[in-house]
């Protein structure tokens, strides 16, 4: 009995155990999520503090991609790469 109970002891020292705080695995769905969840919440706080950003990119989105991409203005691109550098 003695045996059995220094085995179990000598078991539980030398076998891995976790990592006191670790998270779920980075490449984890919900680590994703999590993730994605954090930029589109910081792009939507940045569009709405820099309208004419977010007026370039509402006119780009409303339009087809081959459009969209040869329909901004010199003017609007300069007013989102200035909210940009802001």
């Amino acid at each position: 009995m003695v045996a059995g109970s220094a085995l179990a002891v000598a078991a539980g020292v030398l076998a891995p155990s976790p990592i006191a705080g670790a998270g779920p695995a980075p490449c984890a769905a919900s680590g994703s999520a999590a993730t994605a969840s954090g930029v589109l919440n910081a792009a939507s706080g940045f569009l709405d503090a820099h309208p004419d950003a977010n007026n370039v990119l509402a006119a780009a989105i409303s339009r087809p991609p081959a459009k969209a991409r040869s329909s901004a203005t010199p003017d609007q691109l300069a007013a989102l790469f200035d909210a940009l550098s802001s």
